[in-house]
C-alpha cells in the first residue's frame, strides 16, 4: 500500500511538472565581414545553437530548476582560424518566496547571470548563491560564488587571456556583492549602494573591493538622468591605499517611438592622486575591444527609432579620450554605429549593423558590416 501510495504521488507530482513544463532555445547565423582597409575583407561566420528550460518542482511554480545553454561554431573565411565552444549558460535552483501582498523575496542556488549597478565592472555569468528581496520601498540582493569554473570564452574577465578550446576556464576570484536600491526616496530620486568584493585565490595582488553609489531621476520632471560613481581598491603591493574612481551620468528622452540621449563617462588612469581603474569582467569601450574603461574619457550620443512596423533603427556617435603625459588629453579616436532590427515574427528577427571606428591618435582603423539572423522557438 505504501509503495502504491508513492507511485501515485509521484506520478501526481510528474504529471504537474510536466503541464507546466516551459522550454524554448534558437538557431541563429552571424555573418561579418570586417576591413581595416578597403583591399583586405576579413568574414567571420558564427553559427549557434541554444535550448534552456525551467522545470517547476511544485505545484504552486514558486520552485523551479532553470537550464540553459548553447554550443557555437566560430570560423573565418579562407583561413584555419575555427573553434567550437560549449557552454552551460545557467543551472540553478530558484526558490520564490512570497512576503506579503506586493512584496516577495527568492532564494537561488548554482549558475546565474549578474551584474553591477554600472554594467561596466562585473557583467557576467556566476556559481553561487543569491538571494534577493523586493518590496514597495526597496530591493536588494545578496550573493557570493566563483567564477573558476566559467567558460572563459563566454565569460571573459581580467586579466584577459588567450585561452582556447572548446571550454577553458575563467580566472578564479570568489565574489560577493551586496546592493539596495530605494525608488523614489526623494521626490522622484531613486538611490542605489552596492558593495562589490573579488577575492583572488591565485594571485592575491588581483583581489578588488568596490563601493558604488547611483542616482536615478528627472531632470524638470520629465526628463530621466542617471549618475553613477564606482571607487574601486586593488591589493597590490599588499595594500588597498590606490584607489580608482568609474564616473558617469547619462541623461534619455523618449517621445512617442523615438528614444535619444547622451552620455559622459570617465575612468581614472595615473594622475590626479587616482590609479588606473581596473573591472572584473573584460568590457571594452570601443568596436575593435582596444580600450578597457582605464584611463578613458567617453562623450556619446544615441538615436533610435521603432517604425509603425516594429522595425527598430538605431545609431549612436561616441568619442574616446585619453589622458597623456603632463596630464594632456589625447583624442584616441571617433566610432559610429547604425543597427536595423527587423522582427519577422515574435521569436525570428533579422539584424544588420554597420559600425566603424575611426582613429585619431590611437587604435586602428576598423568597419564592421554584420548580419544576425535568429529563429526562436
Amino acid at each position: 500500500m505504501k509503495k502504491a501510495i508513492f507511485l501515485l504521488l509521484l506520478a501526481v507530482l510528474a504529471a504537474s511538472a510536466a503541464y507546466a513544463f516551459e522550454i524554448e532555445g534558437a538557431v541563429s547565423s552571424y555573418t561579418a565581414g570586417e576591413s581595416a582597409n578597403i583591399r583586405t575583407i576579413d568574414v567571420l561566420e558564427i553559427a549557434k545553437a541554444s535550448l534552456g528550460m525551467s522545470i517547476p518542482l511544485d505545484f504552486n511554480g514558486n520552485t523551479n530548476l532553470n537550464i540553459a545553454g548553447d554550443f557555437t561554431g566560430r570560423w573565418k573565411v579562407n583561413t584555419s582560424d575555427n573553434d567550437l565552444i560549449a557552454d552551460c549558460t545557467a543551472l540553478s535552483l530558484l526558490m520564490s518566496i512570497p512576503l506579503g501582498e506586493s512584496s516577495y523575496g527568492s532564494f537561488e542556488m548554482g549558475r546565474f547571470s549578474v551584474k553591477d549597478s554600472t554594467e561596466l565592472i562585473f557583467n557576467q555569468n556566476l556559481d553561487g548563491v543569491r538571494f534577493r528581496v523586493e518590496s514597495p520601498l526597496f530591493r536588494s540582493h545578496l550573493y557570493g560564488g566563483y567564477t573558476g569554473l566559467l567558460n572563459a570564452r563566454h565569460n571573459p574577465m581580467l586579466p584577459s587571456s588567450t585561452a582556447t578550446g572548446i571550454y577553458p576556464t575563467a580566472p578564479s576570484y570568489i565574489t560577493a556583492d551586496f546592493f539596495v536600491y530605494m525608488p523614489d526616496i526623494y521626490e522622484d530620486k531613486s538611490i542605489g549602494l552596492e558593495a562589490l568584493g573579488a577575492f583572488n585565490p591565485v594571485t592575491p595582488a588581483a583581489t578588488k573591493l568596490y563601493a558604488i553609489a547611483r542616482i536615478d531621476g528627472k531632470f524638470l520632471y520629465f526628463i530621466p538622468y542617471t549618475l553613477c560613481t564606482a571607487f574601486s581598491w586593488t591589493n597590490e603591493n599588499n595594500s588597498f591605499g590606490h584607489m580608482a574612481n568609474l564616473s558617469f551620468a547619462s541623461m534619455e528622452y523618449t517621445i512617442n517611438k523615438t528614444h535619444f540621449g547622451g552620455k559622459l563617462l570617465h575612468a581614472s588612469g595615473n594622475s590626479y592622486n587616482f590609479s588606473n581603474f581596473k573591472q572584473l569582467s573584460a568590457i571594452y569601450a570601443d568596436r575593435n575591444n582596444t580600450f578597457l574603461y582605464s584611463n578613458l574619457m567617453s562623450i556619446g550620443v544615441f538615436l533610435d527609432n521603432t517604425t509603425s512596423g516594429d522595425v527598430n533603427i538605431a545609431t549612436n556617435v561616441d568619442g574616446l579620450l585619453s589622458l597623456g603625459a603632463n596630464s594632456s588629453i589625447i583624442f584616441s579616436g571617433v566610432q559610429w554605429s547604425l543597427d536595423i532590427n527587423i522582427p519577422i515574427t515574435e521569436k525570428t528577427k533579422l539584424e544588420f549593423v554597420l559600425r566603424e571606428y575611426i582613429p585619431v591618435k590611437a587604435g586602428s582603423l576598423n568597419t564592421t558590416l554584420s548580419m544576425f539572423l535568429s529563429f526562436g522557438f
